[in-house]
């Protein structure tokens, strides 16, 4: 019974110590909670101190895979919000996620400048196409484009404005099939080639491809056309 006291007053300590600048690490805790189960006693700060622990084991697994992978943006915001309100020390992967969403934070924010973001999927990828046909914003996109890959971080607006490149690229070989471009045969400067139909079907099912990599409802999926594709 000694023990136990003891022991909750260390646990005690800890608990008010907590939501200091300096908080204990997780093996402080894990130490306090080998030490419990050796007197098999149970009190109410003990409870506190194993959930604590378990939520702490929890986030530092999840978060040990993250900082050596690929995650996606909204994974990565959800764990610095819940590693920055752990009441432990836990900043050796911290810092490590939080310098990693602040790159993706940057990045963003550097995008939108030249894309206003919109809630609207369909009218954001609107505004990348209308983007890529000015030529300055178009060379500042891929230019962007290729520094975000290099974040390891899955981000809306990046797969968004890939997209909207392939499907720019998409409708410059589709234009040379388009019936009213080969019309105009006799003017300068206007590329000629007739597709054959299986061409043609094959490039129209590299618009339902391209389609397939929006993750939106198959309504609005459907509303996104490209460029020639009717035609």
């Amino acid at each position: 019974i000694e023990r136990a006291h003891i022991l909750r007053r260390r646990i005690h300590v800890w608990n008010e110590a907590r939501t200091s600048e300096n908080p204990q690490n997780i093996k402080f805790v894990s130490t306090l909670i080998k030490q419990a189960n050796k007197i098999d006693l149970a009190f109410p700060e003990l409870f506190t101190l194993t959930g604590v622990h378990k939520k702490a084991e929890e986030w530092i697994d999840r978060a040990s895979i993250a900082v050596r992978t690929t995650i996606s943006f909204e994974e990565l915001e959800s764990l610095v919000s819940v590693g920055e309100s752990l009441p432990l020390n836990v900043s050796d992967v911290l810092e490590k996620l939080q310098n990693r969403l602040k790159q993706a934070r940057e990045w963003m924010a550097r995008l939108e400048e030249i894309v206003p973001k919109s809630e609207c999927h369909l009218m954001w990828l609107r505004r990348f196409r209308d983007a890529l046909e000015d030529e300055e914003k178009n060379a500042h996109l891929l230019s962007l484009l290729s520094e975000g890959s290099r974040i390891p971080v899955t981000m809306e607006c990046s797969i968004l404005l890939q997209i909207e490149i392939d499907a720019r690229n998409w409708t410059g070989k589709a234009k040379l099939w388009i019936p009213q471009n080969l019309d105009r045969s006799g003017e300068v400067g206007v590329p000629q080639k007739r597709g054959k139909i299986d061409d043609v079907k094959d490039h129209l099912d590299r618009a339902s491809s391209l389609r397939d990599r929006l993750w939106f409802g198959e309504a609005e999926k459907m509303e996104w056309v490209l460029d020639g594709e009717t035609q």
